[in-house]
């Protein structure tokens, strides 16, 4: 980071001593560096650390924010025991989800990522994805934040994530 973006982290990080875990808002920019969605941010705190219940809900009702927006204090991710070597597209969601049970988030209130988003990102492409994602959500299902009605809505997310996954199948067979 440039010099006064360390100073504004580091500053956000004392405002916020309990925080291990931040994120920045991001641009999404098409193929040709044009702007589509301007300080995205899949939640908002206004800058107030979100803990536990409240950030497990946001993650699985608005989903995570990208993969290179985040900063996550090492102990956190020694406690979690890091990312899941064998996730490749869904492994940021699980991480973020597993951190949400020991660890508040909160947003630097700045943007600091521009990510691409040109229709053949991986995460749109693979099929890779929907069983991550459903292996994700079997997991967050066990979460102690995981109300009655949070395991309700995971289990449509699962059901709607393996009938996108077939149909994508069956079209793609079909050309």
């Amino acid at each position: 980071f440039p010099s006064h973006d360390r100073v504004h982290y580091q500053e956000k990080i004392q405002e916020n001593d309990q925080v291990l875990f931040m994120y920045s808002q991001t641009d999404i920019i098409d193929r040709n560096d044009k702007v589509i969605k301007k300080s995205f941010a899949t939640w908002e705190n206004d800058g107030k650390p979100i803990h536990g219940k409240l950030a497990f809900r946001k993650l699985i009702m608005r989903g995570c924010f990208p993969g290179s927006a985040y900063c996550v204090h090492k102990d956190i991710l020694k406690k979690i025991k890091g990312w899941n070597p064998n996730m490749t597209v869904a492994c940021d969601y699980d991480l973020f989800l597993r951190a949400s049970e020991i660890t508040p988030f909160v947003t630097t209130g700045k943007t600091d990522v521009a990510w691409r988003n040109h229709g053949e990102n991986t995460q749109f492409t693979s099929n890779q994805r929907y069983y991550e994602f459903r292996k994700t959500l079997n997991t967050a299902l066990t979460s102690r934040h995981a109300s009655k009605d949070l395991k309700i809505i995971i289990c449509f997310k699962i059901i709607r994530s393996f009938v996108s996954e077939k149909m994508r199948i069956y079209f793609a067979t079909k050309k």
